[in-house]
């Protein structure tokens, strides 16, 4: 049923999404954590409310709860353990209604679409009150009202993507 649902709402038909991407294999992709750190040192503050866009095990929110963020929440519709360094929303991403963050970041999460929501993206960035950013996707026009592109890198390791940070016009 679940893979289903995913097919139905455009995500990739991907099993390993339900069971292997959550177990102790992706803990061990810590590279990747590090390059978000690196970036969330160099436009986040430590105070800022932030939410990872389909966030798996929590791996990214946990290392940046080690290094000093507090204000951690990740969505995430598969069934993942709820940990103590964020909050988990256990929610699809195209059925959640957001409320504002600071922060908000994907991690290789909006390219397991094969029909992007566009929509959806859009209200999120409109809950955006700082940065979007995003670590690993590529989506090709990121010419967005409201956000100018502060960064943009080409693909390169542990990200095979660009990464990409959006910032909100009139925000320090």
């Amino acid at each position: 049923m679940l893979f289903l649902r995913r097919v139905e709402y455009g995500m990739k038909p991907i099993d390993y999404l339900k069971t292997e991407y959550h177990d102790d294999r992706h803990w061990k992709l810590l590279d990747r954590s590090k390059k978000i750190k690196e970036y969330f040192d160099k436009y986040v503050d430590k105070n800022d409310t932030i939410l990872e866009l389909g966030c798996s095990s929590g791996r990214n929110l946990v290392e940046l709860y080690k290094v000093g963020y507090k204000k951690l929440n990740g969505l995430e519709m598969f069934p993942v353990k709820q940990l103590p360094e964020f909050k988990l929303i256990k929610e699809r991403y195209e059925d959640y209604e957001h409320k504002e963050y600071d922060i908000i970041f994907s991690a290789s999460f909006l390219q397991e679409f094969e029909r992007f929501p566009q929509e959806q993206f859009n209200k999120t960035l409109q809950k955006t009150k700082k940065y979007f950013m995003i670590f690993g996707d590529y989506l090709g026009n990121w010419e967005h009202p409201g956000f100018k592109i502060i960064e943009k890198t080409n693909p390169d390791y542990p990200f095979s993507e660009p990464i990409i940070i959006l910032k909100k016009y009139g925000t320090n």
